[in-house]
């Protein structure tokens, strides 16, 4: 059948180049990141002209830090890497990967890999803040908000951990005028790891409706954070 044979080479194709580009770049960031790297400890090392930490291998990960990061700041990040690690973050991505290549002319796998990754990071996210206590959930926040200033350096693979890729970002910004006391309720599922800011402060977010996160409002005008 040459319509089956033509679609073969097509799909053939697709996943070979898909493969291909992503090892090419992955091999030219780690050899960036080798070229001027610092090491510090086990596998933590720094890199000069770096502004956004790095993590790479699947098995034998390699955990990379901007030099101008101090102690203190980088303490939330490394512990947000080992937790990767412990979770084989590496290999549940480069798996998920491989299954995406296969598979690229799916649309919906491409989406699943970006919820797989995204899963990856809130998992990270939420047991790095339990094992610091929610009292430092704000400088970790701020930490992450910190790391995404500025020009990235490197264009990370698909198989590239940069902290933050995906969470740590601000997901709503607006305002709202309640007609009454009430909760306001988002279409996000409720997890650990959230910040609420309503008019500037820190509010408490909830689980409502079994699933969503909500927040408790008062009757007026807010600006609201999230």
């Amino acid at each position: 059948n040459i319509n089956f044979r033509f679609c073969s080479i097509i799909w053939a194709a697709g996943a070979v180049f898909i493969c291909i580009y992503t090892f090419v770049k992955q091999a030219r960031i780690r050899n960036w990141l080798n070229s001027g790297a610092k090491r510090l400890e086990r596998d933590i090392y720094q890199r000069e002209k770096l502004n956004i930490p790095v993590m790479t291998g699947i098995f034998n990960q390699k955990k990379y830090i901007p030099q101008e990061m101090k102690a203190a700041e980088a303490k939330y990040i490394i512990k947000h890497m080992d937790i990767h690690a412990g979770r084989h973050g590496g290999v549940l991505r480069a798996a998920a990967f491989v299954i995406m290549s296969i598979q690229w002319f799916n649309p919906f796998m491409w989406l699943a890999y970006y919820f797989i990754c995204r899963d990856i990071e809130t998992a990270a996210d939420e047991d790095t803040i339990s094992y610091f206590g929610l009292e430092k959930r704000a400088e970790y926040a701020q930490e992450i908000i910190n790391m995404n200033k500025g020009k990235k350096i490197i264009n990370p693979s698909l198989v590239t951990f940069q902290e933050k890729e995906i969470s740590g970002k601000e997901i709503l910004n607006g305002s709202i005028d309640m007609p009454k006391d009430g909760y306001f309720v988002t279409s996000y599922t409720f997890s650990k790891g959230y910040i609420v800011c309503v008019d500037g402060k820190e509010a408490a977010p909830v689980q409502v409706n079994k699933a969503f996160l909500g927040f408790p409002l008062q009757k007026g005008a807010h600006e609201i954070q999230i």
